[in-house]
């Protein structure tokens, strides 16, 4: 049986997931891996139903609103597309990213078109 962000030490590393990234991309604003990680995460709380049943912890590892998450998952996804477009495009300052890295984005964001189609 799968863990769900439900499972107390599993919302425990998807919160710390979450603090980790949001840091990354905060000391440097174009971090593809950093965007990378922090949509996978929001993608994940957001999916999973019963984290509103979550109840909050004395420690620092209690997630955030649904609606800061949300707001997290829109900055990644935009932000994601970006560098994706520019990297395309050939822009000069935006050649210093991977091909495989810039092709997984694509990926990343293809898929949640493709759900959002369906």
């Amino acid at each position: 049986m799968a863990a769900t962000a439900s499972d107390g030490p599993q919302l425990k590393r998807l919160t710390e997931s979450l603090k980790r990234f949001s840091r990354s991309i905060e000391l440097c604003d174009d971090y593809l891996r950093g965007y990378y990680g922090l949509k996978l995460v929001t993608d994940k709380l957001l999916r999973d139903d019963s984290k509103s049943a979550k109840q909050p912890d004395a420690d620092d590892w209690s997630p955030p609103d649904e609606a800061t998450v949300q707001k997290l998952k829109e900055l990644a996804t935009k932000k994601l597309s970006e560098i994706v477009r520019r990297k395309d495009a050939g822009e000069k300052s935006w050649q210093g990213y991977s091909e495989s890295e810039v092709a997984a984005a694509r990926d990343l964001l293809s898929k949640e078109s493709a759900d959002v189609v369906r």
